[in-house]
């Protein structure tokens, strides 16, 4: 199992962009607005997505800033047994701790 990727949000895309790509050296993978939510979603990597772990920067277009520590994405299961396969690659069967 690999991680795919790992979301931060942004304030300033543009900026952002700059940072990952000119002094990091990463390259833009992709990128796409989505005008009903107010909403860019821009992939960087060192590699193709399908090679390798890639960041997702999020900017939400009404958000000019975030609070130090507050601009990560985290996904968490809501109930015991939704990530049944997690659990497997963890060593951990149905009745372990979730």
């Amino acid at each position: 199992m690999r991680m795919l990727h790992t979301m931060l949000r942004v304030g300033n895309l543009e900026r952002s962009l700059r940072f990952y790509c000119d002094v990091l050296g990463m390259r833009l993978l992709r990128r796409k607005d989505y005008p009903g939510g107010r909403f860019t979603l821009a992939f960087v990597g060192y590699g193709e997505e399908s090679e390798h772990t890639v960041l997702e920067l999020t900017h939400n277009w009404d958000t000019e800033r975030y609070d130090l520590g507050n601009g990560f994405g985290a996904r968490r299961p809501r109930r015991r047994g939704r990530l049944p396969h997690l659990r497997r690659a963890a060593g951990e069967g149905r009745e372990g701790r979730a």
